[in-house]
């Protein structure tokens, strides 16, 4: 960065809160070319690997914005959607990164930007299930996927990684119902493809054996790994560790999903009351880490 550009960004840090103008209230178009400026600049230092000052420059602006009101300024969407991207440095705050992320999605469903409502909803379901909010994560993804499917690319290699998240955050929250629901129809989608991506389907495989594992559903998990041998031999070797009743990798998924297992079901057979209480409010629960 040439000192021209560094001055530049220095006065663009200095200038006036863009919230002075009010958030529904963007402040005209000088208020919009500022915040292309700010994610020009943020973009340039990104492809210069200065991440940091990347991400100083955007917090430093974005900090100010009121998040209760609404923008139909794309590049403040792009602003947030951009700062969520940069790799985390363990220092932020968990509050502001959900209400900031759900500000831009909201803004960009309002502004009926079929794009940048898939990508801050992509962003705000992955930082809701990654501080806990598996109910946000599960309802935001299903938004997007819905798009997506109306829009014909639900078989598109993003979709179905989408559709895969979705399951996770379902599962994670105990709706292993759904959860399955969705890895079983993807799985089965895929199985049907008359051209057949080797890597999408172990994707795919991989995420409904963790599902059907987590649950203890080793009948079926079997079956699965029947299904694979089958019709693509080279998934073998890595659904084995995964389905086989007693491997590491079973007892490890099986433990860590059990306390919010809605399948988990007592000794006589019945659905343990225990499980399911605890399935509820792993779902109704927000902002809680992992």
């Amino acid at each position: 960065m040439n000192a021209d550009d560094a001055a530049r960004l220095r006065r663009l840090a200095a200038q006036p809160a863009w919230q002075h103008h009010g958030p529904t209230h963007p402040g005209g178009p000088a208020c919009r070319q500022r915040w292309e400026m700010v994610v020009l600049a943020a973009r340039k230092l990104v492809s210069e690997h200065r991440i940091a000052h990347a991400r100083t420059l955007l917090e430093h602006r974005l900090c100010e914005v009121d998040l209760t009101g609404r923008t139909g300024d794309p590049w403040l969407i792009d602003a947030i959607v951009l700062l969520h991207h940069l790799p985390p440095t363990g220092t932020e705050d968990p509050a502001w990164t959900l209400a900031s992320a759900r500000f831009a999605y909201t803004c960009a469903v309002d502004r009926g930007d079929p794009e940048r409502q898939l990508l801050t909803g992509d962003t705000l379901g992955h930082l809701a299930h990654e501080h806990g909010d598996y109910r946000l994560a599960s309802t935001t993804l299903t938004a997007i996927w819905h798009q997506q499917q109306h829009a014909g690319h639900g078989d598109d290699s993003f979709t179905v990684r989408l559709r895969l998240r979705l399951a996770d955050s379902l599962h994670h929250g105990g709706r292993c119902g759904q959860a399955l629901w969705h890895t079983s129809r993807t799985w089965q989608d895929w199985t049907r493809t008359r051209i057949r991506s080797p890597r999408q389907g172990a994707r795919i495989a991989v995420a409904h054996a963790h599902l059907l594992t987590g649950c203890r559903l080793h009948r079926e998990a079997a079956d699965l790994l029947d299904q694979a041998r089958r019709i693509a031999p080279s998934l073998q070797p890595i659904l084995e560790p995964i389905t086989a009743a007693g491997s590491p990798t079973a007892a490890r998924l099986a433990a860590a999903h059990q306390p919010v297992c809605a399948r988990r079901l007592t000794v006589d057979g019945t659905p343990d009351p225990t499980a399911v209480y605890a399935a509820e409010q792993a779902w109704t629960a927000t902002g809680r880490p992992r």
